[in-house]
Parts: C-alpha cells; sequence; structure tokens
C-alpha cells in the first residue's frame, strides 16, 4: 500500500507517508475501501 500512497501523495499534495509511516487517515481510508468491497461481495448478483 505504501506504493498507492507515494503515488497520491505526490499527485494530490496531501500529506499521506510521513516518517513513521501512513498517516492515520490514510489507515481509515483503506479500511472503508476494504470493508466496502466486503459488504459488496455480499450483495445478490442481478442475473
Amino acid at each position: 500500500m505504501a506504493g498507492f500512497w507515494g503515488w497520491f501523495e505526490a499527485k494530490a499534495g496531501i500529506e499521506a507517508l510521513g516518517h513513521s509511516g501512513p498517516a492515520d487517515w490514510c489507515y481509515g481510508v483503506t479500511y472503508a475501501v476494504v470493508l466496502l468491497l466486503g459488504l459488496a461481495g455480499l450483495l445478490p448478483r442481478r442475473t
């Protein structure tokens, strides 16, 4: 994930990676994305 956050920081100009690792909000965004993808996998598929 560090590669993605490094790219995001360079493109957006928002501090994502510091000297002690990813910023706290990066963990929240990653958790939310994983949670949403997991919930989407639980939804029934339309046929």
